[in-house]
């Protein structure tokens, strides 16, 4: 459920957590199916690694996330924010969509943007919440998925520097 308000000819939106987070689940979902898929297509095992990596980071924050609505109030999960991350979720799944038969090059630059994009979304939430426990929750999120580009990251230079070798 959203409210959107219409100021200065910008779309602001006010979201509830409940919904953003539904909405990084569904992100995660998708990125771990399309993990899966590349895994099992992989040209070698570097690129199947870092597709095995990413499935289980999913995974993980996934049994996070329900952790923490499972130990949450009604209420905090109920809390309006201003959000506008939702419709860059949205691309950024719409990207990674369209890679079925791209190269590797394109797919590794398509899943970094995905992964950045859930960053954003967090660090954007973590901005607009003034709830401490909202607030520390977004930022056990940034931590794992900034260590989580981290390690992409060195996987896709490693993966560069075996091509170039």
């Amino acid at each position: 459920m959203s409210l959107r308000i219409e100021e200065h000819a910008q779309i602001m939106a006010y979201l509830q957590v409940r919904y953003i987070l539904a909405q990084a689940e569904k992100m995660r979902n998708f990125l771990r199916n399309f993990a899966e898929k590349q895994q099992r297509k992989a040209s070698n095992d570097l690129l199947a690694g870092l597709f095995h990596e990413v499935n289980k980071h999913e995974k993980l924050l996934e049994q996070c996330l329900e952790d923490f609505e499972l130990e949450t109030t009604q209420d905090l999960l109920d809390t309006w924010i201003q959000f506008s991350g939702d419709d860059e979720l949205e691309e950024a799944m719409a990207s990674l969509s369209g890679v079925v038969e791209q190269n590797d090059d394109n797919v590794l630059e398509k899943l970094l943007h995905a992964e950045e994009t859930l960053l954003r979304v967090y660090n954007q939430a973590h901005e607009q919440t003034s709830s401490e426990r909202l607030q520390e929750l977004f930022e056990s999120l940034i931590e794992l998925q900034d260590h989580h580009l981290r390690n992409i990251a060195n996987c896709v230079s490693e993966y560069e520097e075996m091509r170039r070798g």
